[in-house]
């Protein structure tokens, strides 16, 4: 999956805003497969977060793929916790099995040519993760 053309989609944030991957082509995405109930999902979103706040500016886009879960649930963890990515609903079963998604977190580095370029399992890898970020962010 590595080097390949990221599967596209179209999934709702929990106001019901459309988020559509082959329409940011150009930034850096970070693409999150995650869900509130699982501890190293929880554990690595302050790192997205702080990535979000810290390089958005630069073109990155950071998504958090819920799996499974209800726009209360996200909604209200995601308040709870002050993330302000975009956290997309729905992306179970079609979208994770398009990415071979097969523990969570699965994180991937997408680059501006919609290209996977980075896929961590299980979010313990946060050097590699903020690496493949910047070098992403710094080929234009």
């Amino acid at each position: 999956i590595l080097g390949a053309v990221a599967p596209d989609f179209t999934l709702p944030d929990t106001g019901g805003h459309m988020f559509n991957l082959r329409e940011l082509q150009g930034k850096v995405v970070i693409v999150d497969f995650w869900a509130t109930w699982c501890p190293p999902c929880r554990a690595l979103m302050p790192h997205l977060e702080k990535m979000h706040r810290d390089w958005a500016k630069k073109g990155l886009v950071v998504l958090g793929l819920d799996i499974g879960e209800d726009a209360d649930t996200v909604e209200s963890f995601a308040r709870k916790q002050s993330y302000t990515f975009p956290l997309l609903l729905g992306a179970e079963p079609d979208i994770a099995a398009k990415y071979f998604v097969e523990a969570y977190p699965t994180t991937f580095v997408i680059d501006r040519l919609g290209h996977i370029v980075f896929r961590d399992l299980g979010g313990g890898d946060m050097a590699a993760l903020q690496s493949a970020v910047e070098k992403a962010l710094a080929s234009h």
